[in-house]
Protein backbone atom coordinates (compact mmCIF):
# COMPACT_ATOMS: atom_id res chain seq x y z
CA UNK A 1 0.00 0.00 0.00
CA UNK A 2 1.49 3.54 -1.12
CA UNK A 3 2.27 6.11 2.04
CA UNK A 4 -0.23 8.30 0.70
CA UNK A 5 -2.79 6.26 1.30
CA UNK A 6 -2.24 4.43 4.94
CA UNK A 7 0.85 2.13 5.91
CA UNK A 8 3.36 0.71 3.96
CA UNK A 9 5.71 -1.97 6.04
CA UNK A 10 9.32 -3.56 5.67
CA UNK A 11 9.08 -6.60 8.08
CA UNK A 12 11.33 -8.24 10.12
CA UNK A 13 10.23 -11.28 8.11
CA UNK A 14 11.55 -14.08 11.13
CA UNK A 15 8.90 -16.94 10.35
CA UNK A 16 5.92 -15.05 11.44
CA UNK A 17 3.42 -17.87 11.32
CA UNK A 18 5.43 -19.28 14.26
CA UNK A 19 4.82 -16.60 16.96
CA UNK A 20 2.08 -18.14 18.94
CA UNK A 21 3.89 -21.35 19.10
CA UNK A 22 7.10 -19.68 20.95
CA UNK A 23 8.31 -20.37 24.47
CA UNK A 24 6.64 -18.06 26.78
CA UNK A 25 9.57 -17.47 29.22
CA UNK A 26 11.88 -14.86 27.23
CA UNK A 27 14.68 -12.70 28.99
CA UNK A 28 12.96 -9.14 28.51
CA UNK A 29 10.31 -8.14 31.16
CA UNK A 30 7.67 -5.51 29.70
CA UNK A 31 9.71 -2.54 31.81
CA UNK A 32 12.91 -3.12 30.06
CA UNK A 33 11.37 -3.56 26.28
CA UNK A 34 9.39 -0.31 26.47
CA UNK A 35 12.58 1.25 27.96
CA UNK A 36 14.82 0.11 25.26
CA UNK A 37 12.01 1.19 22.47
CA UNK A 38 11.73 4.30 24.19
CA UNK A 39 15.36 4.79 24.26
CA UNK A 40 16.12 3.91 20.72
CA UNK A 41 13.50 6.09 19.61
CA UNK A 42 14.95 9.11 21.45
CA UNK A 43 18.17 7.86 19.75
CA UNK A 44 17.48 8.48 16.10
CA UNK A 45 14.49 10.77 16.40
CA UNK A 46 16.81 13.66 15.59
CA UNK A 47 18.08 12.08 12.65
CA UNK A 48 14.41 11.27 11.42
CA UNK A 49 13.62 15.41 11.90
CA UNK A 50 16.43 16.11 9.95
CA UNK A 51 14.51 14.04 7.30
CA UNK A 52 11.01 16.00 7.73
CA UNK A 53 10.16 12.66 9.26
CA UNK A 54 8.79 11.54 12.94
CA UNK A 55 9.90 8.10 14.39
CA UNK A 56 7.78 6.66 16.56
CA UNK A 57 8.58 2.74 18.02
CA UNK A 58 5.69 0.83 19.72
CA UNK A 59 5.59 -2.43 21.00
CA UNK A 60 1.99 -4.12 20.45
CA UNK A 61 1.68 -6.86 23.43
CA UNK A 62 -1.76 -8.28 21.94
CA UNK A 63 0.32 -9.71 19.03
CA UNK A 64 0.78 -13.17 18.86
CA UNK A 65 0.85 -13.71 15.09
CA UNK A 66 2.74 -11.64 12.32
CA UNK A 67 6.24 -10.19 12.01
CA UNK A 68 8.36 -9.75 15.38
CA UNK A 69 9.29 -6.19 13.54
CA UNK A 70 7.80 -4.15 10.81
CA UNK A 71 8.25 -0.13 9.98
CA UNK A 72 6.30 1.56 7.56
CA UNK A 73 5.36 4.86 6.48
CA UNK A 74 2.13 6.58 8.08
CA UNK A 75 0.34 9.70 7.45
CA UNK A 76 -0.70 11.40 3.83
CA UNK A 77 2.46 11.92 2.80
CA UNK A 78 4.49 9.38 4.59
CA UNK A 79 5.63 11.75 6.89
CA UNK A 80 6.12 9.57 10.17
CA UNK A 81 8.04 6.38 10.34
CA UNK A 82 6.54 3.92 12.46
CA UNK A 83 8.54 0.95 14.10
CA UNK A 84 6.00 -2.11 15.27
CA UNK A 85 7.15 -4.96 17.64
CA UNK A 86 5.45 -7.32 18.59
CA UNK A 87 5.38 -8.44 22.12
CA UNK A 88 5.13 -12.25 21.79
CA UNK A 89 9.23 -11.61 20.40
CA UNK A 90 9.68 -10.99 23.99
CA UNK A 91 8.28 -14.07 25.40
CA UNK A 92 11.03 -16.36 23.06
CA UNK A 93 13.14 -18.23 25.93
CA UNK A 94 16.39 -16.96 23.89
CA UNK A 95 15.33 -13.54 23.40
CA UNK A 96 17.32 -10.91 25.58
CA UNK A 97 17.26 -7.07 25.87
CA UNK A 98 20.54 -6.86 23.47
CA UNK A 99 18.67 -9.48 21.01
CA UNK A 100 15.79 -7.25 21.15
CA UNK A 101 17.41 -4.18 21.08
CA UNK A 102 19.30 -5.22 17.68
CA UNK A 103 15.66 -5.73 16.43
CA UNK A 104 14.70 -2.52 17.37
CA UNK A 105 17.77 -1.36 15.66
CA UNK A 106 17.27 -3.48 12.70
CA UNK A 107 13.97 -1.76 12.07
CA UNK A 108 15.14 1.40 12.40
CA UNK A 109 17.72 0.95 9.45
CA UNK A 110 15.50 0.56 7.34
CA UNK A 111 14.34 4.18 7.39
CA UNK A 112 17.93 5.43 8.48
CA UNK A 113 19.62 2.84 6.81
CA UNK A 114 20.66 4.31 3.12
CA UNK A 115 22.00 2.66 0.36
CA UNK A 116 21.09 0.09 -0.84
CA UNK A 117 17.38 0.74 -0.97
CA UNK A 118 14.96 -0.93 -2.71
CA UNK A 119 14.01 -0.59 -6.31
CA UNK A 120 10.58 -1.31 -7.77
CA UNK A 121 10.59 -3.44 -11.42
CA UNK A 122 9.80 0.21 -12.71
CA UNK A 123 13.27 1.79 -11.42
CA UNK A 124 11.72 3.92 -8.81
CA UNK A 125 13.64 4.05 -5.43
CA UNK A 126 11.28 3.00 -2.74
CA UNK A 127 11.46 4.82 1.17
CA UNK A 128 13.54 1.92 2.64
CA UNK A 129 16.70 0.11 2.98
CA UNK A 130 16.62 -3.18 1.97
CA UNK A 131 16.71 -6.61 4.54
CA UNK A 132 20.66 -6.76 4.93
CA UNK A 133 21.57 -3.12 4.58
CA UNK A 134 19.31 -3.02 7.91
CA UNK A 135 21.26 -5.43 9.62
CA UNK A 136 24.52 -3.85 8.44
CA UNK A 137 22.81 -0.44 9.85
CA UNK A 138 22.19 -1.98 13.31
CA UNK A 139 25.47 -3.10 14.15
CA UNK A 140 27.57 -0.85 12.21
CA UNK A 141 25.71 2.04 14.20
CA UNK A 142 23.19 1.42 16.17
CA UNK A 143 24.14 -1.03 18.87
CA UNK A 144 27.20 1.03 19.05
CA UNK A 145 25.46 4.13 19.85
CA UNK A 146 23.03 2.22 22.07
CA UNK A 147 26.08 0.32 24.04
CA UNK A 148 28.19 2.83 24.29
CA UNK A 149 29.13 3.79 28.54
CA UNK A 150 27.70 0.59 29.23
CA UNK A 151 30.06 -2.00 30.73
CA UNK A 152 30.36 -3.73 28.14
CA UNK A 153 32.52 -6.25 29.06
CA UNK A 154 30.45 -7.09 31.75
CA UNK A 155 27.33 -7.76 29.23
CA UNK A 156 28.79 -10.60 27.78
CA UNK A 157 29.32 -12.98 30.67
CA UNK A 158 28.13 -16.07 30.36
CA UNK A 159 27.19 -15.81 26.97
CA UNK A 160 28.15 -16.83 23.47
CA UNK A 161 29.69 -20.28 22.78
CA UNK A 162 31.03 -23.40 24.65
CA UNK A 163 34.46 -23.98 23.65
CA UNK A 164 35.15 -27.98 23.48
CA UNK A 165 37.55 -28.46 26.31
CA UNK A 166 34.82 -26.85 28.48
CA UNK A 167 32.59 -29.21 27.02
CA UNK A 168 34.71 -32.10 27.71
CA UNK A 169 35.63 -30.73 31.08
CA UNK A 170 32.21 -30.84 31.93
CA UNK A 171 31.39 -34.16 31.03
CA UNK A 172 34.19 -35.59 32.64
CA UNK A 173 33.65 -33.87 35.86
CA UNK A 174 29.83 -34.91 36.38
CA UNK A 175 30.06 -38.73 34.52
CA UNK A 176 26.77 -40.00 36.39
CA UNK A 177 24.60 -36.31 36.16
CA UNK A 178 23.37 -34.90 32.85
CA UNK A 179 21.45 -32.26 34.66
CA UNK A 180 25.05 -30.74 36.25
CA UNK A 181 26.94 -31.37 32.93
CA UNK A 182 24.43 -29.84 31.43
CA UNK A 183 24.82 -26.31 34.42
CA UNK A 184 27.97 -26.43 33.99
CA UNK A 185 28.17 -26.21 30.00
CA UNK A 186 25.88 -23.32 30.85
CA UNK A 187 28.43 -21.74 32.92
CA UNK A 188 31.32 -22.04 30.73
CA UNK A 189 29.76 -19.66 27.65
CA UNK A 190 32.22 -17.23 26.60
CA UNK A 191 32.41 -14.82 23.64
CA UNK A 192 33.53 -16.90 20.88
CA UNK A 193 37.27 -16.45 20.01
CA UNK A 194 36.68 -14.94 16.30
CA UNK A 195 35.31 -11.96 17.92
CA UNK A 196 37.16 -11.50 20.67
CA UNK A 197 40.69 -11.50 18.65
CA UNK A 198 38.69 -9.63 15.36
CA UNK A 199 37.63 -7.08 17.76
CA UNK A 200 40.50 -6.41 19.36
CA UNK A 201 42.16 -5.85 15.98
CA UNK A 202 39.84 -3.82 14.63
CA UNK A 203 39.62 -1.21 17.92
CA UNK A 204 42.65 0.15 19.38
CA UNK A 205 41.06 1.29 22.50
CA UNK A 206 39.23 -1.67 24.98
CA UNK A 207 36.26 -0.11 25.22
CA UNK A 208 35.31 0.40 21.60
CA UNK A 209 36.34 -3.30 21.02
CA UNK A 210 34.38 -4.46 24.25
CA UNK A 211 31.33 -2.85 22.36
CA UNK A 212 32.31 -4.59 18.88
CA UNK A 213 32.53 -8.27 21.00
CA UNK A 214 28.80 -7.22 22.59
CA UNK A 215 27.63 -6.71 19.03
CA UNK A 216 28.82 -9.79 17.62
CA UNK A 217 27.55 -12.32 20.42
CA UNK A 218 24.08 -10.36 20.33
CA UNK A 219 24.64 -10.63 16.34
CA UNK A 220 25.39 -14.34 16.92
CA UNK A 221 22.20 -15.03 19.82
CA UNK A 222 19.63 -13.28 17.13
CA UNK A 223 20.47 -15.63 14.23
CA UNK A 224 20.01 -18.51 17.07
CA UNK A 225 17.17 -17.67 17.60
CA UNK A 226 16.15 -16.88 13.81
CA UNK A 227 17.16 -20.74 13.14
CA UNK A 228 14.99 -22.11 15.71
CA UNK A 229 11.75 -20.12 14.85
CA UNK A 230 12.79 -20.52 10.56
CA UNK A 231 13.38 -23.96 9.98
CA UNK A 232 16.56 -23.33 8.43
CA UNK A 233 18.53 -26.69 7.27
CA UNK A 234 22.07 -25.08 6.45
CA UNK A 235 23.74 -25.79 9.29
CA UNK A 236 24.71 -23.66 12.44
CA UNK A 237 25.59 -20.49 11.47
CA UNK A 238 29.17 -19.37 12.92
CA UNK A 239 31.21 -16.13 13.35
CA UNK A 240 34.38 -17.92 12.10
CA UNK A 241 32.18 -20.08 8.81
CA UNK A 242 31.09 -16.92 6.35
CA UNK A 243 29.07 -18.00 3.77
CA UNK A 244 31.06 -18.63 0.43
CA UNK A 245 27.94 -17.31 -1.68
CA UNK A 246 29.72 -14.21 -4.00
CA UNK A 247 26.99 -12.52 -5.73
CA UNK A 248 27.87 -10.19 -8.89
CA UNK A 249 25.41 -7.63 -8.16
CA UNK A 250 23.53 -6.06 -5.19
CA UNK A 251 19.54 -7.44 -5.89
CA UNK A 252 17.96 -4.40 -5.14
CA UNK A 253 14.36 -5.72 -6.36
CA UNK A 254 14.14 -8.90 -4.37
CA UNK A 255 16.46 -6.74 -1.77
CA UNK A 256 13.51 -7.00 0.66
CA UNK A 257 14.11 -10.83 0.99
CA UNK A 258 16.13 -11.66 3.65
CA UNK A 259 19.77 -13.32 3.11
CA UNK A 260 20.75 -16.83 4.08
CA UNK A 261 21.05 -17.07 8.23
CA UNK A 262 24.98 -17.16 7.63
CA UNK A 263 24.82 -14.20 5.13
CA UNK A 264 22.87 -12.52 7.94
CA UNK A 265 25.43 -13.22 10.53
CA UNK A 266 28.42 -12.29 7.93
CA UNK A 267 26.31 -8.84 7.83
CA UNK A 268 25.61 -8.22 11.66
CA UNK A 269 29.48 -9.33 12.06
CA UNK A 270 30.95 -7.08 9.69
CA UNK A 271 29.06 -3.92 10.99
CA UNK A 272 30.63 -4.58 14.26
CA UNK A 273 34.05 -4.90 13.00
CA UNK A 274 33.39 -1.20 10.82
CA UNK A 275 35.32 1.54 12.64
CA UNK A 276 33.60 4.34 11.21
CA UNK A 277 32.28 6.84 13.54
CA UNK A 278 28.93 5.07 14.66
CA UNK A 279 27.33 8.87 14.36
CA UNK A 280 27.63 9.17 10.91
CA UNK A 281 24.90 8.70 8.43
CA UNK A 282 24.72 6.77 5.50
CA UNK A 283 23.54 8.28 2.22
CA UNK A 284 20.59 7.68 0.98
CA UNK A 285 21.81 7.64 -2.76
CA UNK A 286 25.75 5.86 -2.20
CA UNK A 287 26.94 2.93 -0.56
CA UNK A 288 30.49 4.44 0.51
CA UNK A 289 29.94 7.39 3.25
CA UNK A 290 29.69 6.18 6.62
CA UNK A 291 30.89 2.91 6.21
CA UNK A 292 33.57 0.75 5.65
CA UNK A 293 34.05 -0.16 2.40
CA UNK A 294 36.43 -1.88 0.13
CA UNK A 295 37.30 0.58 -2.10
CA UNK A 296 39.36 2.10 0.82
CA UNK A 297 41.12 -0.55 1.81
CA UNK A 298 39.17 -2.42 4.41
CA UNK A 299 39.10 -6.13 4.79
CA UNK A 300 36.90 -6.08 7.62
CA UNK A 301 34.07 -4.20 8.35
CA UNK A 302 32.62 -4.30 5.07
CA UNK A 303 29.55 -5.82 3.77
CA UNK A 304 29.59 -9.18 2.71
CA UNK A 305 30.13 -10.65 -0.72
CA UNK A 306 27.11 -13.07 -0.08
CA UNK A 307 24.48 -10.08 -1.11
CA UNK A 308 26.92 -7.40 -1.99
CA UNK A 309 28.61 -5.94 -5.06
CA UNK A 310 29.95 -2.63 -4.89
CA UNK A 311 28.10 -0.84 -8.15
Amino acid sequence: MDSGKGFRARAFLWAAAVLAALPAAGDVDRLEAERIADGLRRLYAPEARERGRVLDVVIDWGQIHGPYGQVGERGKSGERWLVRMSGAFTRHSHVNADVFAGVVCHEIGHALGGWPKHVEDDGSVRWSSIEAQADYFSTAQCLKRWFVGDDNEAAVEGRGEVPREARERCAAAFPSSPEDVAACIRSAKEPPREARERCAAAFPSPKDAAVCVRSAVTALEAMQVLSMVSGWVGGKARLDTPSPLVVRETDLVRGTEDPSVQCRLDTLFQGALCDKPANKDFSDSDHRPGACTREEGYVDGVRPACWFAAP
